[in-house]
């Protein structure tokens, strides 16, 4: 016996696809705040007793402030993305060659400042990268196969899956550095 899907059915299925994706992005957004906060406390919670509070301060503003300006950036488009990522890499080379070349600048004060830039660009060139990579991938989806998400959901949801990879990275990194960057720093 062969079942037709009748149209009635076929609606009733779509709104509920619609409805779920509705949920999931209200869940990835919310999920996303959380991780970004949570990656920023760990950070904190790590250093607090290091003594390192103030770099931990800003640090965690310039990270902020990356995300911040990725998601400004990533409403504007692929093209705007591929522009601020080509030049921030051109504008970091040329400025931390000038700058340490011509600082006057105490030796440790250089390597602070060096870290805060190199802290601020790479994360907008990983953020930039990623997201790319992501909604490229995510476009390449052939939706007939992949149904339980609609592929136009999917690719609203790359930024924001996006910034919880880094998120979750900046995690990581914050367990990794903690050695070596109390070694750089004293």
């Amino acid at each position: 016996m062969i079942l037709i899907e009748t149209r009635v059915e076929k609606n009733r299925k779509n709104k509920k696809i619609k409805r779920d994706n509705k949920i999931l992005g209200v869940s990835i957004n919310v999920l996303t705040i959380l991780v970004v906060f949570f990656s920023v406390y760990i950070w904190f919670y790590l250093y607090r007793s290091q003594g390192f509070s103030e770099l931990m301060k800003w640090l965690q503003t310039f990270y902020l402030m990356d995300i911040g300006l990725f998601i400004m950036i990533a409403f504007t488009g692929k093209v705007t993305i591929n522009v601020v990522k080509n030049l921030i890499k051109l504008a970091f080379s040329v400025w931390i060659v000038i700058f340490i070349l011509s600082s006057t600048l105490k030796q440790g004060e250089q390597i602070g400042y060096t870290i805060f830039i190199t802290f601020l660009v790479g994360y907008m060139e990983v953020l930039t990268d990623l997201y790319i990579s992501i909604k490229e991938g995510v476009q390449s989806i052939n939706n007939d196969k992949f149904k339980i998400i609609e592929k136009e959901t999917m690719i609203r949801l790359t930024m924001q899956i996006t910034i919880i990879i880094v998120s979750l990275l900046h995690m990581f990194l914050a367990y990794f550095l903690l050695n070596p960057l109390k070694d750089i720093i004293r």
